[in-house]
């Protein structure tokens, strides 16, 4: 819901863009509604879900091309009400840096320096993951094991939420994750913040309390395989992807 209410408000911000902000708004209102009073304990048929999901992204893409934001996203983990929280940065340059935790619980975030400029939004996956470290034992390490980390996430996507028939991560260095999705609840990510890829650099960005980054390598229909790389600190353009990069 806070999406529509940014899309909603850049209108104002941003008059060169209103009639499609404002578009995206509504239908991100809309959205935002459904989910918020569609409880876990409620039956969600999948394509609902993939529906609410396709819809968020749309918007997301919408906002990145009319604010003509070019940098990667990135995921920042912050502390929130007291508690580990993430926030999804989207960069107004190709070129930029991370800004700090104050401007970042900002929805739009416009700080003296022009290279940390952008929108902060609230990750797709990070309600997820709060009500999955209500129900473990997640990263409650000091310095928590990358690959008892991503085996937990897993875990959690398929065991607990049943978003995927299979999920097989394998960690390849110090700082890169690669994950393969079989029978995606949500389908495929076709665009930035998917739900199972925002869930996963959610939880790595709080456990490892450090920047993620997602790459989606390859998909198949509802399969798919994605890299999560932390230690993200400082991004620009010079930080090619052969693939999708959220």
């Amino acid at each position: 819901m806070l999406i529509g209410v940014v899309a909603v408000g850049g209108g104002a911000l941003f008059p060169g863009s209103r009639d499609v902000l404002l578009a995206l708004g509504g239908s991100a209102l809309v959205a935002g509604m459904l989910t918020y009073y569609l409880t876990p304990e409620e039956f969600v048929t999948a394509t609902v879900g993939e529906t609410l999901a396709t819809t968020l992204q749309a918007t997301y893409d919408g906002l990145r091309a009319d604010l003509n934001l070019q940098g990667k996203p990135v995921y920042v983990p912050v502390t929130s009400e007291s508690a580990a929280d993430a926030r999804l940065f989207l960069p107004q340059h190709h070129d930029y840096t991370i800004p700090d935790e104050d401007a970042l619980q900002r929805t739009i975030v416009v700080p003296a320096e022009p290279s940390q400029r952008g929108l902060a939004v609230h990750p797709s996956g990070a309600k997820l993951l709060a009500a999955f470290r209500r129900a473990s034992e997640f990263a409650t390490q000091p310095e928590p094991n990358p690959e008892r980390v991503f085996d937990q996430l897993a875990d959690g996507l398929v065991e607990q939420f049943e978003l995927a028939d299979q999920i097989t991560p394998t960690v390849e260095a110090d700082t890169r994750c690669v994950i393969a999705v079989t029978g995606s609840t949500y389908g495929a990510p076709d665009t930035f913040d998917h739900l199972l890829t925002s869930f996963v650099a959610v939880g790595a960005a709080i456990a490892f309390n450090t920047p993620t980054r997602i790459t989606v390598q390859r998909v198949d229909d509802h399969d798919f395989v994605f890299e999560c790389a932390w230690n993200t600190q400082d991004t620009d353009a010079s930080d090619t992807q052969t693939s999708t990069t959220e």
